[in-house]
């Protein structure tokens, strides 16, 4: 009764970007942009790194300020200089080890 129309002759992929939004992106914009985008987050990267610099840099500043030579005590060799100078006290003593 009602007239039917043939279906439609059109590839499988044709709505493809419909599904498939963040692909459909990627190659309308990164191929264009893509030397753009690259050095964008290279140079985000780079800001994010001074940045960092910039605000642990007083902290540590201020570190050396209060003890310089913090930095040249090995871990433990408080207790290396214990042991050198309990081997020395038992040598003068004439003790044998």
């Amino acid at each position: 009764m009602y007239p039917t129309l043939p279906a439609p002759a059109r590839p499988e992929w044709s709505f493809l970007w419909l599904q498939a939004p963040l692909r459909s992106l990627r190659y309308s914009i990164c191929q264009q942009h893509r030397c753009r985008i690259s050095l964008a987050l290279a140079l985000l990267l780079l800001f994010a790194l001074l940045l960092t610099f910039v605000y642990a840099a007083p902290g540590y500043l201020a570190m050396k300020l209060v003890n310089p030579l913090q930095s040249l005590h090995l871990a433990g060799s408080e207790h290396q200089a214990a042991e050198h100078r309990a081997a020395e006290h038992h040598a003068a003593s004439g003790a044998k080890p």
